[in-house]
């Protein structure tokens, strides 16, 4: 196979990588909105094999001369893996804010929570005396 042959091939590995990373960037989003923490741990290991996936097509990347890399093919493939990896990019983004707006909530329940245990020690160290009752009698 030659040089740029397997360059083209990679690079669709590679926008192939990019989409199930996109797939998985969406199922991220989808657990972090029905806080699945475990489908949110099951997407981010998949995240995380497609990434060493791309890594390994990297490194496997040929070199290409100046001609072969001005080519009509590879620009057109390496376009298409650009556009994929903003879209991830996008995804990333919009996952990351909707957890720190998860966070951020999650620590004002906490500290709700917090305040609330206070004040039921506070309750707790009061002392309540016996009560006496009194009869009209005496």
């Amino acid at each position: 196979m030659s040089h740029f042959k397997k360059a083209l091939d990679l690079l669709e590995c590679q926008r192939i990588a990019y989409g199930d990373m996109l797939q998985l960037g969406m199922e991220q989003k989808s657990c972090i909105a029905n806080d699945d923490v475990s489908g949110l741990d099951a997407a981010f290991r998949g995240m995380h094999h497609a990434m060493v996936e791309i890594e390994l097509r990297q490194a496997e990347m040929p070199e290409l001369s100046e001609g072969q890399r001005g080519d009509r093919a590879f620009l057109d493939s390496r376009a298409s893996v650009r556009q994929m990896i903003m879209r991830v990019e996008e995804i990333r983004k919009l996952n990351e804010r909707a957890l720190e707006m998860l966070l951020d909530r999650t620590k004002r329940d906490l500290g709700k929570l917090g305040q609330g245990r206070r004040a039921t020690k506070g309750y707790k160290n009061v002392r309540v005396r016996e009560s006496r009752f009194l009869d009209s009698l005496r």
